[in-house]
């Protein structure tokens, strides 16, 4: 009886539970139907989100790309061209995603302008190394070495027309030269970021040419720790406070002579009270202009009396008249000559052979005796 009464009870719970499991398959069946159909209504984007490069290996990687550089390698000083700041740059974010050095140096013999021997020399080398081509990048490029930068990092100043944000980017990418050419392979010299850091701040401090500017920095270059952001935004509050101080200046400087000139009277102009001493200076330089001008006039004098008695040139003037010569007396004549000469010239000259007059009757040879001397 017993065990009657057990399986019936035991069949009365599975007919209770039945109908339970049914229902719930029926709502699992239900929900899978609306998940299948929101599926098909919805467009449905599937992303494809690849690998990182440093999980996989380069060669297995199926999403990585081919590293490429950016811009052209072309002569030296090109303004549209590649520099040797921007080149390393590429080089060493190429390492640091563990790209392969014979994929980074094929780039960049890529990156070369095709009409430069560099480029064939390069593509000729069969077994040339990353290293040895950023050798011959610096040779041509014609980039300084480590103590030669290290020296100009040394004695850097501002330029003239330079502003304190493009001085700072100057002294920034010379560091950063210095430090990439110290840790290159090969190098004589190797220099340490902090050595080099710690004279950096040092020309940063003493290369403005501005002096507020330079003591408005002096506490933050005085600091080893100090970043290159700090260093920037300083420098930029420095800059703005000295050209607001400036403006200033200027528009106080305006405004204090206009208002001068407005408060002047406008007095009529003083005679002026000419000096007596400047009075005289001028009455002698009057008196030398006239005696120089009548000094000029009896030269002028002079030099023509002296044509007139001279005569034409290359005719000597003959002696004595036309009947004296005829008769071949002179005596007289001697003495109208002499008088003739005198009268002439003022009796200030006197001829030498005529001053005598030799007696009636006497020789021409005949000279007069001279007087013993006493």
């Amino acid at each position: 009886m017993n065990t009657s009464t057990e399986s019936d009870t035991a069949q009365a719970g599975a007919a209770e539970s039945a109908p339970d499991a049914s229902v719930e398959s029926l709502k699992a069946q239900i929900s899978a139907l609306e998940q299948r159909l929101h599926q098909m209504t919805t467009p449905t984007t599937t992303t494809m989100q690849p690998d990182s490069q440093e999980s996989l290996p380069s060669s297995t990687s199926r999403y990585r790309k081919d590293f490429k550089i950016s811009g052209i390698i072309g002569e030296v000083g090109q303004k549209d061209k590649l520099t040797f700041s921007s080149l390393v740059h590429q080089i060493s974010a190429a390492k640091k995603k563990k790209y392969p050095d014979d994929e980074i140096l094929e780039a960049i013999i890529k990156a070369i302008s095709p009409g430069l021997k560099l480029r064939s020399y390069l593509e000729g080398q069969s077994k040339l190394t990353l290293a040895t081509g950023q050798k011959l990048l610096r040779c041509h490029f014609q980039e300084k070495d480590a103590t030669e930068l290290y020296k100009e990092l040394c004695g850097l100043s501002q330029h003239p027309h330079e502003s304190p944000q493009e001085f700072v980017f100057r002294g920034l990418d010379l560091r950063q030269k210095v430090d990439f050419a110290s840790q290159e392979s090969g190098s004589n010299v190797n220099y340490d970021e902090a050595l080099v850091q710690s004279m950096f701040l040092h020309a940063m401090s003493t290369g403005f040419s501005d002096v507020n500017i330079a003591q408005h920095l002096k506490p933050f270059l005085g600091k080893q720790d100090t970043t290159d952001e700090v260093i920037l935004e300083q420098v930029s509050i420095a800059a703005r406070n000295e050209d607001e101080r400036k403006q200033k200046m200027t528009t106080r400087k305006n405004t204090a002579t206009v208002a001068q000139l407005q408060n002047e009277k406008v007095d009529p102009p003083k005679p002026k009270r000419e000096n007596p001493l400047f009075v005289e200076v001028q009455d002698l330089k009057k008196q030398v202009a006239e005696i120089l001008q009548l000094q000029t006039k009896l030269a002028a004098n002079l030099t023509g009396t002296g044509r007139q008695q001279a005569g034409p040139p290359g005719r000597t003037r003959r002696r004595g008249c036309d009947s004296c010569r005829e008769r071949r007396v002179k005596s007289v004549c001697t003495v109208l000559n002499v008088v003739a000469i005198i009268t002439s010239r003022g009796g200030v000259e006197q001829d030498r052979e005529t001053s005598w007059v030799p007696p009636k009757g006497g020789r021409r040879d005949q000279q007069p005796s001279k007087s013993p001397s006493r």
